[in-house]
Formats: C-alpha cells, structure tokens, sequence
C-alpha cells in the first residue's frame, strides 16, 4: 500500500499528466516521438517509469491507434534491450541525465521505423524519414530530460534552474497542450489560452530573455508541431520579448507588453487590425495569470554548481541575450527561406505550366467517368492523345467549340464524324464538360499562383522580423556607457506647407517629423495616387507604418519593405504611394536620403543647389522593391527641400521638371526657411495660372548647430 502511494506523489502526478498528453502529438502529421522520448526521459531521471509507460501506451493508442501503438511498444522494447545489453554511462549525481540513453533511443526509434521498408519497400524517402524521426525523438529526449527537475521538483523545495531547464519544461508544457488542439470553447482555443498564459507567466518572472525565448518556444510549437502559421513563431517571440521588458510594471505590464506585440506584428503582416492570436485568448490567459499568487515562483539563479546558470555578471547577460535573440532571429530567417523556395517553386513558369497540364489531365479523365454512356466516351479514354490536344486547345482560346472538338477527333481516330442528331448532343456534352473542368482548374490556378505570391510577400516580412530582433541584438552587445555619453550637437529647423488640390476635400499628401533613438531625427513624405480620401488612404499607411516601424527598432530597408508588401498584398485594386524618407544623424551632421518612386530632393548650400533624385516605382506597384539611397554629410545651416508631385509638375516649360525650381533655389537669397516654403508655394501655383491642379507639400528643413 506504502509503494502505492509514493506512485502517486504531488510532485509526480503532472508528469503523467504530462507524458499522457504528448504521447498523443504527432510531428507533421504522422510522426511520433514523444512517446518513447518522454519515457527514455524519465528513466534517465530514475523516474518510477511503470505507470509512465502505461499511460504513454494510452496516450499513442488514442493519438495513432493500433499501428502508432505497435511502433511504440517495439521502439520501446527494443530500448529497454539496449540498455539491458549495453549498460548505459553514468552522469554524476548534479546532472539531469544521469544515464546516457540518447543514442538508445535515436538507434530504438530509427531502427523500428526502418524495418517498415521490409514490407513496403526499399525507398530513399523512407530511408531518411527514419533518419529524421530519430533524430526528433533524440532531439526530444535531451530536452524532456532537462525538463522533468522543473514539473515535479517545483513541488518539492527545488527553487533554483538553468535556463536549459525552464525553457525545456515550457516546451514540455507546449507539446502537451498541442494534444488540445481541437479542443475549443465558445471558438477559443484551449491550447493558445494556456500557451500564452505560460510566456506571460515567465516573461512575469524573469523578464525579457525567459519572455522571448519562452514566446520562441510557444510559437515553434504552435507554428511547426500543431501546423499553424508560421508567423506565429515571431508573434509569440516578440510578444514575449515585450512581456518581460514590461515585467517591471507588473503583470499588468507584462499583459500590456504582449498585447502590444501581439499588435504590431498584426499590423505588419496583415495591415489591418484581425490579430493573429485573438484578443479574447490573451484576455482569458490574462486573467489566468492575474489569479496566480505572488508567492509561486521559480527562480533562477547562479546557486546550483556544474549547472549552467544565469550570470549575474554585466556584461555577459546581455551576451546571452544576444546570443538567444540570435538564434530567434536565424530561425525566423529559416522560415522565411523556406515561404520564399515554397513559391518560387509554384512561380517557376515552365513547371507551373507542365504541372498544371497534368492536373488538367487528370481531372479531364476524372470527369470523362460521369459521361460513360456518350458514345465517343471509349476513343476519349483510350486514346490520351486527345485530352492533350484538348488542353492546346482551351489553353489559347479560353474555351473549346464544338467544331475543335470535331477536328480533334477525326484527326486522333482516323475516322470522318457523322453529323446526326445524336452525334451533335453527344459532342455538346463533351464540350460543356471540358470548358467546365477548364475553368474551375484555371480557378485552381489562380488561387495557387496568389498563395505563392503571398507566400513570397510573407517571406519578406519574416525577414524583416529576423532583422529587427538581429539588429536588438547587435545594439545589445555594441551598447557601452561612451556611447549613452553622446549628445546631439545639430537641430532641425522645419517648415511645412500644403496646399490641396481644386475641387477636392483633402490632400493625398501626408508627412512625418519625428525624433528617433539615438540622435535621429526622420523626415518623412508620401503622395498617394489621385487625390481625395483614396490618395489620402495611401499616403496615410505608408506614413502610419513608417512611423510604427522606424520608432520600434526596424531599420529603414526592412520597414520600406514590408510597408510595399503590405500594400501589395491588402489592397483589392490598383494603388500605390511614393516614400520620400530622410534620416538625419544629429550627432555627426549626416543625412541618408531614401526614395520610393518620389520627387527629387535639394540640397540648398548658399547659392549652390545639388539635387538628390532616383527613378523607382513607388510601394505597392512592384512585388519587391529596389530601394535608391544616398547618404551625404551636410554643413551647418545647409537647407533641404522636399516636395510632391504638385509642386514640382506644376511648370510645364522645362522637359526636366526639377529644373525651374533648382534655378529658383539658386536664385532665393535669403536663408529663413519660412520664407522660402512661401515663395516656392506661391511660385508653384502661379505655374498653374492659380488653378492647383495636383496636391501641393513643401518641406524646407535647415541644419544648425546646437
């Protein structure tokens, strides 16, 4: 009875929970290695290991039925011989893994999934999908071994853990709840409420670096082990990065800090306010972490010797947090490689027209089956010669006649067609049901060929990601007290004036002058196209995200990026805006000029004037865009100029438009930026004999020292 009892301690009964639930998760589908990778893991803790694998037994019975349990208990039986036959080494008494079994059970788990090829077949692709399903379950044990200290000594005084160990046992905790995937309450699902309950819990705790690598986690689990979105991993990421920035204020900071995440990466993914993880789960997860007392914690601590710790040292936290967002970023990277290979292997134009030849093919012969009594229904079957002149055919021509048909048919049987009542209706029925499968298979090729595209435009916005948290990482380790030390030495004297056009109630022009980090100061221009609220529309997201992206950390080719594909992909019709971008440096008086599609720029250095312009489409008309930037350093109290497309079209004499007014710069004696804004607005509009026939912007910027 004693015996009994101690099977069922407090601190044990999660990790069966636990080992019950992830033994029912599959890898990609079809893949099962939790299974023997949670039981190899409790063995190698000298874990009571009998009500484990028992529970594991049901847990893969009820995830894979009888086959997924067969692989299963001979995986596991042959582990148990290896370890019998070859005695495991032995760690020391400190470490997790107190017996070696890893290679146990990569041989147990590749051995079992080979033998398969005895009775289906010797194929290559079978050959490293063993290979591949031992090395996950390999892969899994190592980190379920680091994992099990945390779920059942937390219970018992055990209050200190390396970083292998908490981020292990949150990756346990996300595997299980991935077993709830298709539980949902009232459309809310389960397992998202508990996954974000578990980074907003750690990020709570420990702050940044356990939020960000907790969110990693969460996302990895929810985006490639429960097949969700890819974009998931860099939502929970960076969700969580914030949570634990915000982990001073509170849970209520925490909360906040991944809502606010959570925002921003809806906004650059969709352009739109449709969160990628709903608002009600994280308010749920929210109220769940509320609820937990103050006094359940889990510290780590540098306190447990021969275990790798977090340092309390300076210095070399901040490199493991760079070390650790690194290593988010290349995985981000990876996912985004892989959304671009995915669609360029759709968007290869020679592949993509023979594939769809033999889909169209298929299901052309698919449908002759429904037609068995038409009487040319053998010669359509027998001979595929015809379907593929068939698809000649309706490839050039959209739809096939009946008098094609006929000619196609006598060309492929050798035989003259009678032309008799009964001939022409079966011929009618062969024609409506070839243009039928054409147009649903020339559906089926458009939606392919827009899944690419987005695909291709997500890739770019995982990227931009990947380069966001690669920059965080760089500033933390370049960081030093010498550079907190600089100050600004220029200012940015501004003047902006608009006009809008005739007839229309508000202006497709939109800017932004905004102080960033670092002593930057960001000029911003765009001119929508048209005029009135569509131009506006326009003008107003490339500025609006502009100003999200550059203010959060994103650097200025990424964020121009991602603001085009943005566009692209989130408007229905034919839109576009220009970007006019200047970052000044107010520390060393240096100015990158960045353009999209925009008007020039003058660089106005007492009565000499440069002009800095670029021919590019403006965001939204290309796919991908190929940025024009020039960098340039400026003297004091040197006067740039920019302007929109009303300014500069206005005068019709010059084929060169920024001409006149380069020769009106040179020309305007005095240095007050306000006077000159007026006089290039007021010359602007005389061009036009008073009639402003195109949205009007000047900005007149003056560099002095502090």
């Amino acid at each position: 009875m004693l015996k009994i009892k101690e099977l069922f301690k407090k601190q044990d009964i999660l990790l069966y929970i636990i080992s019950f639930m992830v033994s029912m998760v599959s890898f990609n589908g079809n893949l099962a290695p939790f299974g023997l990778a949670i039981f190899a893991a409790c063995c190698s803790n000298r874990k009571p290991v009998g009500l484990i694998y028992f529970l594991s037994m049901i847990g893969t019975l009820i995830g894979f039925g009888l086959a997924g349990l067969s692989s299963y208990l001979i995986s596991s039986i042959l582990f148990i011989l290896l370890i019998i036959i070859i005695r495991p080494n032995f760690e020391e008494d400190q470490r997790n893994e107190k017996q070696k079994l890893g290679l146990y059970v990569f041989i147990a788990s590749f051995v079992v999934q080979a033998l398969k090829m005895i009775f289906t077949g010797f194929l290559i692709y079978d050959f490293i999908t063993s290979i591949v399903l031992g090395l996950i379950t390999y892969i899994s044990y190592k980190i379920f071994v680091n994992s099990i200290p945390v779920i059942t000594q937390g219970f018992n005084g055990k209050s200190a853990y390396s970083v292998e160990e908490v981020i292990g046992a949150s990756l346990v905790l996300c595997v299980a709840l991935v077993s709830l995937i298709k539980l949902k309450v009232f459309g809310l699902s389960i397992t998202n409420i508990l996954c974000v309950m578990i980074v907003l819990y750690l990020g709570w705790r420990h702050g940044v670096l356990i939020g960000a690598t907790s969110g990693i986690t969460a996302g990895m689990t929810l985006g490639i082990i429960a097949g969700g979105s890819p974009i998931l991993i860099a939502t929970y990421a960076i969700s969580g990065m914030i949570a634990g920035l915000l982990n001073r204020f509170g849970k209520i900071g925490v909360v906040a800090g991944f809502c606010i995440g959570n925002a921003v990466l809806t906004y650059v993914v969709n352009g739109n306010t449709v969160p990628i993880i709903t608002i009600r789960e994280i308010l749920i997860a929210s109220l769940g972490l509320l609820f937990i007392p103050n006094n359940i914690k889990i510290n780590i601590e540098d306190v447990i010797p021969q275990v790798k710790c977090f340092p309390v040292t300076s210095g070399v936290l901040e490199g493991e947090t760079s070390k650790k967002l690194n290593t988010v970023s290349e995985t981000i990277m990876d996912m985004a490689k892989s959304c671009n290979d995915s669609a360029e292997d759709v968007l290869e134009k020679k592949d993509i027209e023979e594939e769809n030849k033999e889909l169209f093919i298929d299901d052309l012969f698919n449908n002759f089956e429904d037609i068995e009594d038409n009487i040319f229904y053998d010669d359509l079957v027998d001979n595929a010669q015809i379907a593929y002149d068939i698809y000649d055919k309706v490839l050039k021509s959209n739809e096939l006649t009946k008098k094609e048909l006929v000619t196609i048919l006598e060309k492929n049987t050798d035989s003259k067609i009678e032309q008799t009542e009964d001939t022409k209706t079966n011929l009618e029925d062969i024609v409506r049901l070839v243009n039928a499968t054409y147009r649903i298979h020339k559906l089926n090729i458009l939606w392919k060929v827009k899944e690419a595209t987005h695909k291709k435009v997500l890739a770019n916005q995982l990227s931009g990601v990947s380069k966001v948290i690669s920059d965080l990482a760089e500033d933390i380790n370049n960081t030093s007290e010498e550079e907190n030390k600089k100050k600004d030495k220029f200012i940015i004297n501004k003047t902006v004036l608009t006009k809008t056009k005739d007839k229309s109630e508000i202006s497709g022009d939109s800017n932004l002058l905004l102080e960033l980090e670092d002593g930057k100061y960001m000029v911003a221009l765009s001119d929508g196209m048209g005029s009135g609220k569509k131009a506006n529309k326009s003008s107003q997201t490339v500025i609006k995200m502009l100003k999200k992206l550059l203010s959060n950390g994103f650097d200025k080719e990424t964020s121009i990026s991602l603001i085009n594909s943005s566009i692209n992909l989130n408007s229905n019709e034919e839109t576009y805006a220009t970007i006019d971008l200047l970052i000044f440096d107010l520390i060393n008086g240096n100015v990158e000029f960045i353009k999209n599609g925009a008007c020039p720029t003058f660089i106005k250095s007492k009565n000499k004037v440069e002009v800095i312009k670029a021919v590019s489409f403006p965001a939204g008309v290309l796919d991908d865009i190929d940025l024009v930037i020039y960098d340039k350093d400026l003297k004091e109290n040197d006067i740039i100029v920019m302007c929109s497309d009303g300014i500069i079209e206005s005068n019709k004499e010059f084929q060169n438009k920024e001409i006149w007014l380069k020769n009106l710069l040179e020309n305007i004696e005095t240095d007050d930026i306000e006077k000159i804004a007026n006089i290039i607005i007021t010359e602007a509009t005389d061009n036009t004999l008073g009639v402003i026939k195109d949205d009007m912007t000047v900005i007149v910027l003056k560099l002095q020292k502090k």
